[in-house]
């Protein structure tokens, strides 16, 4: 699925239940989801978002901040509803 963000869209995957966690890729989402086990997948709800640039998403990485890629993680977990 998409989760536009200022000028861009951004792939999301989402594994598991439980408690969310977002997990930052860049170039795809294969190598991060065989990172994390089986058991932890019964206990957190992973979301793995391709950032700008990168991957399945679309919009530029030039001139990307730490700063701006923190706010398109924000605003996903936003766009997706998840608490704190």
């Amino acid at each position: 699925m998409y989760v536009e963000v200022e000028g861009a869209r951004l792939w999301i995957e989402q594994d598991g239940a439980g408690t969310p966690i977002l997990v930052p890729t860049g170039g795809g989402v294969e190598f991060y989801r065989r990172t994390f086990s089986r058991g932890l997948r019964r206990d957190f709800h992973f979301v793995f978002v391709e950032m700008r640039g990168t991957g399945g998403s679309t919009g530029s990485i030039a001139g990307a901040t730490f700063a701006s890629l923190a706010d398109d993680v924000e605003a996903v977990r936003q766009a997706l509803g998840l608490g704190r």
